[in-house]
């Protein structure tokens, strides 16, 4: 590589995914390993825009295959990531920014924001010549509320309301309309409002609102787009609680731990007593609360 590969990290994002946090602690490592993969590959888990086979990623994680494939599983199950018809896996959040760059970078070169331009595509330039009011493209797709900063007030009547360009370009592309034809609906423009609403409300952009929207507007067939985001509203509460039943119904179902025999367990007492050794597999270590190690029987008096 000719140059050093970065981008932003949303820490809170991270530690607040439920899905995420859903997993052990070995699925979510394995997952950091395997954005760095999918960083180099647009999003995707794959080598010449071909799947990454579960062999490879081991070697590439320095893990046995079975404890690869294991915690692929568990990561698949609680829908941490997702795969496109050529079983290639890929984050939904990376692909998604690098979709919003690419729109952004095209409205760079219409002129800049598109409420700011007129309909034969030329730039409006702001009283003032400084654009102020307007509110910046986020860096961030599910950011679409960050107030304007402005040096000094700013009349009304020169500033018009900011588009949360990511939002918009994201709902247009469900929706399978441009960001053109979005724009000609009133009650569309306030968008980023109804978004931020369901966010706030618990509602996830990826589990809920977009398939959710995709599904509705499958249904409406010729009928288009619909007038009003108010449309989707109860449709996406519906899809939330929907899953935050299923996350509440498997967070409490008790996981059952591996049967192991007696000889197998006395094994891996005797490793313990002898050097201390004990691998977290095992699950806590003798002593500790929870240990699943059987009792030693009480020996016999002489």
């Amino acid at each position: 590589m000719s140059a050093t590969l970065w981008s932003k990290f949303f820490w809170s994002d991270w530690q607040a995914d439920e899905a995420l946090r859903a997993c052990s602690l070995a699925a979510r490592g394995l997952w950091m390993e395997m954005l760095c993969i999918a960083v180099h590959n647009g999003g995707y888990l794959a080598r010449d825009r071909e799947p990454l086979p579960v062999p490879a990623l081991a070697s590439i994680v320095g893990q046995p295959l079975k404890t690869v494939e294991t915690l692929l599983a568990e990561l698949e199950r609680n829908h941490v990531f997702s795969r496109d018809r050529r079983t290639r896996i890929y984050s939904r959040r990376m692909v998604r920014e690098l979709k919003l760059r690419a729109a952004a970078q095209k409205v760079g070169k219409r002129g800049g924001n598109p409420t700011l331009c007129n309909a034969n595509g030329k730039t409006q330039t702001l009283k003032g010549g400084d654009n102020r009011g307007v509110a910046p493209i986020s860096q961030k797709p599910e950011s679409i509320s960050q107030p304007p900063k402005a040096s000094g007030p700013v009349s009304d009547r020169t500033a018009p309301a900011a588009l949360p360009i990511a939002a918009m370009v994201r709902v247009a592309e469900v929706m399978g309309t441009s960001l053109e034809a979005l724009q000609k609906k009133q009650q569309w423009m306030v968008f980023g409002d109804t978004f931020a609403g369901w966010l706030a409300e618990g509602c996830d952009a990826e589990c809920d609102v977009w398939p959710t929207i995709a599904a509705r507007m499958a249904k409406r067939g010729r009928r288009g787009v619909p007038d009003s985001p108010n449309y989707f509203r109860d449709a996406v509460r519906e899809a939330r609680d929907e899953r935050l039943a299923g996350l509440n119904a498997a967070a409490s179902a008790a996981p059952q731990a591996p049967w192991v025999s007696p000889e197998e367990w006395q094994t891996r007492l005797d490793v313990f007593k002898t050097i201390g050794a004990w691998s977290h597999r095992w699950g806590p270590k003798p002593g500790d609360e929870g240990c699943l190690a059987p009792e030693p029987a009480p020996e016999a008096e002489q």
